[in-house]
C-alpha cells in the first residue's frame, strides 16, 4: 500500500459528520502518541492525471467543432450556397446558425444533462459525450455536397449535443480526484483543453481549406478536415471506453467526503429550487453569462469584422482568433494556480472582468485605426484573461453553492452563457447590417461595463472553504477537551457501547 494510502483509509461507503471527526480524531491520537508520524491527510491518485488529461483531450475536439466552421463562413457561403436562403439575413442566419445550435440545444438539455450526471455520474455523462461528438464528426464527412447544407446543420447539432454532457464537468473531476489544494488548477487544466480546441479550430480551417473559385476543389479540402477530425474523435471514445474511471477509491479531501455523503442525499428538483435561491450564485450567473456571451458573439462574429477593416487578409481572422486563444492557456492555468494559492474568488473575477473590459476597448480602438500588430497584441490580452475567467468562476460558483455538486453548478453557468450567446450574436449582426461593425464595437464594451458592476455586488460567501474549517476546528476543540479530561476518552467510549 501507498504512503498516500496509508495515511488516511476510508471506505466507499458514505461518510458522515461525526464519522469524519472521529477517523480524525484517531489519527491525531496516533500522532501525539507518536505511533505514526505522518501529516493528516486525505490520499491523492496518480491516475488523477489520466482523467483530466483525457478529459482535456475529449474538450479540445468538442470546442474545436463548435468554430471550425464560422472561421471559414466566406468559404462555406460559396460552397453550399445552392442550398442556402437567397435573402441576404436569412443567408447570414443560417450561416452564424452552426454556432448558435449549440447554445440553442445547451439551454433545454441541461437540466436533463445534470440529472444525469447526478444519477450515472461523471462516466456515463462523457461516454454519452463522446459518442454523439464521434457520430457526428462521421455525419460531417457524408454532408460534403454544396446541396447537403441541411445535412451539415443536422451533424453539427449532434456534436451541440454531445457538448451539453461534458460542459459542466471540470468543476465536477477536480472535486471528485484531486485535493482540496490542487482543485482549482485541476479545474483550470479541464478548461485548457476547451482553449486548445477553439485555437485548433480558428488555425487548421483556413489553412486546409482554400478560397478556391471550384467547388470540386473546397469539396476536397472539407472532406480532408472532416476525416481527419472524425478519425481523432473515434480514437478519443475509445481511450475513454477503456481508461476514464468514474472516482477514486477514497475522496482526495475532507469536505468532498462531506459533499459525497450530502450529493447522495439531496433531491435534484430541491437542489434547483436551493440554488436559485442563492442571491450570490445568480449573480455570478448573471456576469458570467454576460462575459461569455459577448466571447461568444466576437468568436462567431471574426470574420466579418476582420473582413471589413482588413479585406483581402483572409487567413488574418483565424491568426487573430489563434492569438487569443494561444494567450489564454497560460491565462487559463495561472488564474487557477493563483486562486489555489490565495482564495481569492470575488476580487480574482473582478479584476479579470476590468482587464478583460480594457482589452476589447484597445481592441475596438485599433480596429476603428487600422492597426493591425495592435489588434493581435489586444486579442492577445483579452485571450489571456477571458480564459482565466472561466475556471475562476467554476471555482467561484463551487465556494459559494457548496455542497452542491460542481457539476450542477458549472452546468447552469454555461446555460446562461449560451442563453446571452444567443442574444449577443443575434444582436450583433443585426447591428452590423443596420449600422455597421460600430454598434457591435460599442454594445460589447457597454455590456462588459454591467458585467463587472454587479460582479463587485457578489458575496463572498466561501462556504466550502468554511466546511473545511468547520471540520478542523471541531477536531480541534474535541482534541484539546480529551487532553485536558484523560477520562473523557473512557466516558465517549462508554457513551458509544451504551
Amino acid at each position: 500500500m501507498s504512503n498516500c494510502q496509508s495515511d488516511f483509509i476510508l471506505t466507499d461507503s458514505v461518510i458522515d459528520n461525526e464519522t469524519l471527526i472521529d477517523l480524525n480524531l484517531k489519527k491525531k491520537r496516533e500522532m501525539q502518541g507518536d505511533v505514526n508520524n505522518t501529516v493528516l491527510t486525505t490520499p491523492v491518485y496518480k491516475r488523477r492525471w489520466i482523467i483530466i488529461s483525457l478529459y482535456c483531450l475529449y474538450a479540445m475536439s468538442t470546442a474545436y467543432q463548435w468554430i471550425h466552421l464560422v472561421i471559414i463562413s466566406n468559404i462555406i457561403v460559396k460552397y453550399y450556397n445552392e442550398s442556402l436562403p437567397d435573402d441576404k439575413f436569412q443567408r447570414e442566419t443560417a450561416l452564424d446558425s452552426l454556432t448558435m445550435i449549440y447554445m440553442v440545444v445547451y439551454i433545454p438539455l441541461v437540466f436533463p444533462a445534470t440529472f444525469l450526471l447526478k444519477k450515472k455520474g461523471i462516466r456515463v455523462c462523457l461516454l454519452t459525450s463522446a459518442f454523439l461528438n464521434a457520430l457526428g464528426a462521421w455525419l460531417k464527412v457524408i454532408s460534403v455536397s454544396p446541396d447537403r447544407f441541411a445535412a451539415l446543420m443536422f451533424s453539427q447539432t449532434a456534436c451541440a449535443v454531445a457538448q451539453v454532457f461534458m460542459l459542466g464537468l471540470p468543476a465536477k473531476i477536480a472535486a471528485v480526484w484531486f485535493g482540496a489544494n490542487e482543485v482549482s488548477t485541476a479545474t483550470s487544466l479541464g478548461t485548457f483543453g476547451i482553449q486548445i480546441g477553439l485555437a485548433v479550430g480558428f488555425f487548421v480551417p483556413p489553412n486546409i481549406v482554400r478560397n478556391s473559385n471550384s467547388t470540386m476543389d473546397i469539396g476536397k479540402d472539407l472532406s480532408l478536415l472532416f476525416y481527419g477530425r472524425a478519425g481523432y474523435m473515434t480514437l478519443i471514445f475509445i481511450l475513454i471506453v477503456i481508461f476514464f474511471k468514474e472516482r477514486p477509491t477514497t475522496p482526495p479531501s475532507q469536505a468532498q467526503m462531506l459533499a459525497a455523503q450530502d450529493f447522495q442525499k439531496e433531491n435534484y428538483g430541491k437542489t434547483l429550487q436551493n440554488i436559485f435561491k442563492n442571491v450570490s450564485f445568480n449573480i455570478l450567473l448573471f456576469t458570467f453569462g454576460v462575459n461569455i456571451g459577448c466571447y461568444s458573439a466576437l468568436s462567431t462574429l471574426l470574420n466579418p469584422i476582420i473582413s471589413e477593416y482588413f479585406p483581402q487578409h483572409e487567413t488574418t481572422a483565424g491568426q487573430i482568433g489563434l492569438t487569443m486563444i494561444l494567450s489564454g492557456v497560460p491565462g487559463s492555468i495561472m488564474a487557477g494556480i493563483w486562486l489555489d494559492k490565495t482564495k481569492t474568488y470575488k476580487g480574482t473575477a473582478l479584476g479579470i472582468n476590468v482587464l478583460c473590459l480594457t482589452g476589447i476597448l484597445i481592441f475596438n480602438f485599433a480596429l476603428h485605426h487600422k492597426l493591425l500588430w495592435v489588434v493581435y497584441l489586444c486579442a492577445g490580452i483579452y485571450g489571456f484573461f477571458i480564459a482565466g475567467y472561466f475556471p475562476v468562476a467554476f471555482e467561484f460558483a463551487t465556494e459559494i453553492t457548496y455542497p452542491v455538486s460542481g457539476g450542477i453548478s458549472s452546468g447552469l453557468l454555461f446555460a446562461s452563457s449560451q442563453l446571452f450567446g444567443i442574444v449577443f450574436i443575434i444582436g450583433c449582426r443585426a447591428m452590423m447590417n443596420k449600422v455597421g461593425t460600430l454598434g457591435l464595437n460599442l454594445l460589447i464594451p457597454c455590456a462588459l461595463i454591467v458585467a463587472s458592476i454587479f460582479t463587485g455586488f457578489i458575496p463572498a460567501n466561501y462556504r466550502r472553504q468554511n466546511a473545511e474549517k468547520m471540520i478542523l476546528e471541531q477536531l480541534d476543540d474535541v482534541f484539546e477537551m480529551e487532553s485536558m479530561d484523560p477520562a473523557s476518552e473512557e466516558s465517549r467510549i462508554l457513551k458509544i457501547n451504551n
